[in-house]
């Protein structure tokens, strides 16, 4: 069997990381974004990942599909397998309509049994092994025939809006529509690889929203499984729903750039920025400094007055602890600070 990537968002990183466990532990070679080595260019990397595999697993939430990220490597897996060079997989695992794009694709369900899915996908992959040949490449026309088509297959009733309640169900496209949507995707996937002077994508959704809101960037580390609890439930929501910014962090930026220069665009680009110091990533410090250099306001948070540098120890620092309690005390004196902050 070739190399498998794994297409998820990362609000479904548990899931994503006990089926790349137990596909590993199946001797299966998995790649998702957590593997790429620091300092490379995120979307080269992603992008050469997918071009790489074999298999595509596509992780279906109601996240994934709010993603925008997540819909470019979609767009980009279905056209690999519309190449012939790859098959893609969805894994439905929690209710959602499955995109448009996965008109014709069975989907197993994990929502009701993860065991059944997993023991569904494993017979599903080595049903696909005897497709690809010894380089790679898939055998003309059997990826059709391994994966089906004229609808959408769904294992499983766990599947909400017009699908509810229903172990199988189809609905018919036409030759025209399939046509126009490949040649959509094509374009689709044509514009992301292209270069920044020809399209800069990225800059476009950003500012669809602009006109009416201020802009926060969130400097922090995002592979760190607290720092999201921390960002995701308590300073996320905070900043959007109490003080009406748009709020961004490094892991939402994607365009066509290095992955670095997209993250000092967003920062000029910002109103406020929000930089959480705890474990003294250098990362952060990095572009801490950057937001200094370039003039930004820059509210610091930290769980302990040691994660912060002695040349920041003068600026206000927000300390709060990694608790219920403490996070509920950080929601408050973070909307006091920047209310006050932005109305300056």
């Amino acid at each position: 069997m070739g190399n498998i990537y794994v297409s998820y968002s990362r609000k479904d990183n548990d899931f994503v990381q006990k089926i790349i466990s137990d596909l590993q532990a199946t001797n299966y070679d998995v790649f998702y974004d957590s593997m790429i080595t620091p300092g490379d260019s995120w979307v080269e990397s992603l992008s050469d990942a997918i071009e790489d595999a074999d298999v595509i697993l596509v992780v279906l939430s109601p996240q994934y599909g709010n993603s925008q990220w997540a819909q470019k490597e979609l767009e980009m897996s279905m056209v690999r397998e519309d190449e012939q060079q790859a098959f893609v997989i969805p894994l439905l695992i929690e209710q959602c309509e499955p995109p448009l794009l996965l008109f014709d694709k069975q989907i197993i369900d994990f929502t009701s049994s993860y065991e059944h899915g997993l023991n569904k996908l494993l017979k599903t992959l080595s049903t696909f092994s005897a497709t690809i040949q010894g380089d790679g490449a898939i055998a003309q026309g059997e990826s059709a025939k391994a994966i089906g088509s004229g609808g959408v297959l769904i294992e499983g009733d766990m599947v909400s809006g017009d699908f509810a309640g229903r172990d199988i169900i189809t609905y018919s496209v036409s030759p025209s529509e399939i046509d126009s949507l490949r040649a959509e995707l094509r374009q689709a996937v044509e514009l992301f690889k292209s270069k920044p002077s020809e399209i800069d994508e990225y800059e476009q959704l950003k500012t669809q929203d602009s006109d009416s809101n201020l802009a926060c960037f969130i400097v922090m580390p995002f592979g760190d499984e607290d720092l999201n609890i921390v960002y995701e439930d308590f300073v996320k929501p905070v900043l959007e729903d109490d003080c009406g910014l748009l709020c961004e962090r490094g892991d939402d930026v994607f365009g066509s750039n290095v992955i670095m220069d997209d993250i000092i665009t967003s920062i000029k680009n910002s109103d406020l920025i929000v930089a959480d110091l705890t474990g003294k990533n250098a990362n952060v410090f990095y572009e801490v400094g950057i937001c200094h250099a370039l003039g930004k306001q820059a509210l610091l948070l930290a769980q302990s007055m040691d994660d912060v540098p002695f040349d920041l120890r003068h600026r206000r620092v927000l300390l709060y602890e990694y608790s219920p309690r403490g996070c509920k005390k950080l929601e408050k004196s973070l909307k006091d600070n920047v209310l006050t902050m932005v109305s300056k």
